[in-house]
């Protein structure tokens, strides 16, 4: 009779390893105090259902997304979603839950995986701002927290101007930045987000500072990154912003928005440390290495 141990181990050889897109995929839902996390694998004209305990839903809005499949292949499976201008996804507020992270202490991660197309190629300015993933919604002071891309400037570095760079904004009021138009609480990386290019870009906040990483990296730039922001996030309260995935509010209407093929976007309601990000990077750096 084989001992238990041994038959534990039997049955561990004969179990098939886990394939390159689960093992992927566990890197995100194995890390903790993970939110949503989102591989759009799901078919075009269907809700994009996060693989979390959360279940959040995510609805096509301006038209159906492509589901498309990358010959270079996707982080997460076989499949990633392809988003053309208007083309965007959109939680309701009275769904959020938990992704309704708010308040003077709290803390937040937002991650993607991204493939960034010209957009001005595909109907929009060229230059404009590039929302991707968060709570940000502008005409009316309701916003949080979002992970955008090319964000000029911020409140430290008036007037100067870089471009490109992974940008992440937290807001502690929900308004604009004091003697300005627009909110400028945003850390602005170094590295230029490359085009038609798998890229890991996102953010950390853990209170007092906010963070932009590229492909893993604390992407430091003096002045810009970090960029302390002492305030909290901001709690929009009952009427406050959706959460929002390829734009953001303005208006009442989508506005700056990413265009280019979307692997995979999660949140956490943690600052995820450097080692983390770093290896939640791996998907696409596998991708590029091929």
């Amino acid at each position: 009779m084989l001992s238990l141990s041994l038959l534990l181990g039997v049955m561990a050889f004969d179990r098939p390893p886990a394939s390159h897109e689960q093992s992927a995929r566990n890197l995100v839902v194995d890390t903790p105090n993970l939110v949503a996390f989102w591989d759009f694998q799901d078919k075009t004209g269907s809700d994009r259902v996060d693989k979390s305990r959360n279940r959040f839903r995510l609805r096509e809005v301006g038209g159906p997304v492509e589901r498309i499949r990358p010959e270079d292949g996707a982080p997460f499976g076989k499949f990633a979603a392809d988003l053309k201008f208007p083309q965007r996804f959109e939680l309701p507020r009275a769904e959020m839950g938990a992704l309704n992270i708010h308040g003077k202490t709290a803390q937040v991660s937002v991650v993607a995986w991204i493939r960034r197309r010209k957009a001005w190629e595909h109907g929009k300015p060229k230059h404009a701002n590039e929302a991707i993933a968060g709570v940000w919604r502008e005409q009316d002071h309701k916003r949080q927290y979002c992970l955008f891309l090319n964000i000029k400037t911020n409140m430290k570095m008036l007037p100067k101007q870089t471009d490109e760079k992974v940008s992440g904004h937290v807001s502690g009021t929900g308004g604009a930045s004091t003697g300005q138009p627009w909110c400028y609480e945003v850390s602005l990386g170094a590295t230029p987000v490359p085009w038609d290019e798998w890229v890991c870009v996102g953010l950390t906040y853990d209170g007092r500072h906010i963070r932009s990483y590229f492909n893993g990296q604390f992407d430091a730039a003096e002045g810009f990154n970090p960029f302390e922001q002492p305030d909290g996030i901001f709690d929009g309260g009952p009427e406050g912003a959706d959460f929002v995935v390829g734009h953001s509010d303005v208006k009442r209407q989508a506005n700056n928005q990413f265009v280019g093929v979307l692997g995979g976007v999660a949140v956490f309601d943690r600052a995820l440390t450097e080692a983390e990000m770093k290896k939640l990077a791996e998907p696409v750096l596998k991708l590029v290495r091929k």
